[in-house]
């Protein structure tokens, strides 16, 4: 993979975040990137906190060399979860009838415990 270029955009219409794969709505600021890969291009975009968060959690490390994609991200996002609960008093987890909660409120506990902006 090969970066043409990055640049932090604010959205004048709404977009859909590569990596957390909610919207980007018109007015938030967003990572855009060009790239080439396999002799194709494509932009990438992202949400600037989701871009922020995967730096710091190192998910743009040896890794993901090759590329962080969603499916990638979200697993990530999944497991720091379950470890920022893991770390906490959760009586309430596991009980009959619990359900996690959605992805976004997820990447949310995960942001609140992982990003100093």
């Amino acid at each position: 993979m090969q970066t043409l270029s990055r640049t932090t955009q604010k959205a004048r219409k709404e977009h859909i975040c590569n990596l957390c794969g909610l919207p980007i709505r018109v007015g938030e600021r967003y990572n855009k990137q060009s790239n080439i890969n396999g002799g194709e291009f494509y932009e990438f975009k992202a949400h600037e906190i989701c871009d922020v968060l995967a730096v710091n959690l190192g998910m743009y490390d040896e890794m993901y060399k090759d590329g962080l994609t969603g499916d990638s991200f979200r697993d990530c996002i999944w497991n720091e979860y379950l470890n920022i609960m893991s770390n906490q008093d959760n009586d309430h987890l596991g009980p009959k009838g619990f359900t996690y909660p959605s992805f976004k409120e997820q990447l949310d506990c995960v942001k609140n415990k992982s990003i100093t902006l």
